[in-house]
């Protein structure tokens, strides 16, 4: 009996350096089961960072998560939270309640364990969030490094207008889309987004012509609606962008421009953050965001203090010659 009782306690000290043949299944599953693109990505990343907490320089492949218990998710959601921003500390235990559900449903955890293992809570509070808002200045000067009468300029120059102006779209989405989900009549593209979200993003007039523009020089035929080229700019055949394409090629255009790095999640927060500035509402927004809900389309807001100046200078004060304190306003 002592020794069931000393074999447990070493599982329980040891079980975070440990190593188990097929185990693997649960966080393949789990990532399988994602979209592929960004989101996998992440929470690959996610698992790994877990995986680097538990045992430094270990692979989250060779992790036995089905092993993991209500005492081991609360230290990993301590640790997380101790060494990582509230944000990056939640995406993990995100990624780490999803492991849990596949070795649940793989078979290898009972009910309880599994219950009682997901269910930490995630981490409050807040920090400033990552990422700029690109000036108009900044954006006329992108769109100039594009000569729209070559093929590549056209490419990225209506790129360009449909990340910052158009749609803030997702670099994923970006790549996803396809020349059949363009309607130039109604001035409409299909999104296909997060979560095997479907959208209808509506387009202005301004932002169709630089689309129009590009197709020009593609031409019409079926395929991505932004794919890549080679090096003399011919088109590859295939799929479109991938997000590491996209971030090359605005990377690319901003060097040219002088302008301090952009990332391509950066034209999203911009996007937004312009929406605000034009005074439409917080549920318009979520819908044109293609958000699930408001708070995140708030999250998104880059434009900081001028914002917030503006907001409290357009706010009523009563003038000081209502009150008898014997100082004239001048």
């Amino acid at each position: 009996m002592s020794t069931e009782k000393e074999t447990a306690r070493s599982m329980k000290n040891n079980w975070l350096t440990s190593v188990s043949e097929g185990t693997t299944v649960p966080a393949v599953a789990y990532l399988r089961g994602l979209q592929e693109g960004n989101t996998r990505d992440s929470m690959r990343r996610a698992l790994q960072r877990i995986a680097e907490l538990i045992s430094p320089g270990s692979d989250f492949s060779s992790i036995p998560w089905h092993q993991i218990r209500y005492e081991h998710a609360a230290d990993i959601r301590q640790r997380l939270t101790k060494n990582f921003a509230p944000q990056t500390a939640n995406q993990s235990i995100v990624a780490l309640r999803g492991v849990l559900r596949a070795s649940y449903f793989a078979g290898l955890m009972d009910e309880r364990e599994y219950t009682t293992a997901s269910s930490i809570k995630s981490v409050r509070g807040t920090r400033p969030m990552s990422g700029r808002y690109v000036t108009k200045e900044e954006l006329d000067r992108l769109l100039g490094t594009c000569d729209i009468t070559e093929i590549r300029g056209a490419r990225d120059a209506a790129m360009i207008v449909l990340l910052f102006c158009g749609a803030g779209l997702r670099r994923s989405e970006l790549g996803r889309l396809s020349v059949q989900d363009y309607n130039r009549d109604r001035h409409i593209l299909k999104v296909y987004g997060k979560g095997n979200r479907v959208d209808v993003q509506v387009l202005s007039p301004e932002v169709t012509w630089w689309i129009d523009r590009w197709l020009e020089k593609r031409g019409a035929s079926s395929g991505a609606l932004f794919p890549g080229l080679h090096f003399n700019g011919s088109i590859r055949s295939g799929k479109g962008l991938t997000g590491y394409g996209v971030y090359v090629a605005l990377q690319k255009r901003a060097e040219e421009a002088g302008i301090k790095h952009i990332s391509p999640h950066d034209a999203r927060r911009t996007f937004i953050s312009n929406l605000f500035d034009e005074g439409v509402d917080i549920s318009t927004a979520q819908v044109l965001a293609r958000h699930s809900n408001p708070s995140m389309t708030t999250r998104y807001d880059r434009r900081g203090e001028r914002a917030q100046r503006a907001a409290v200078e357009a706010l009523y004060v009563p003038d000081s010659s209502s009150v008898k304190n014997g100082v004239t306003k001048e």
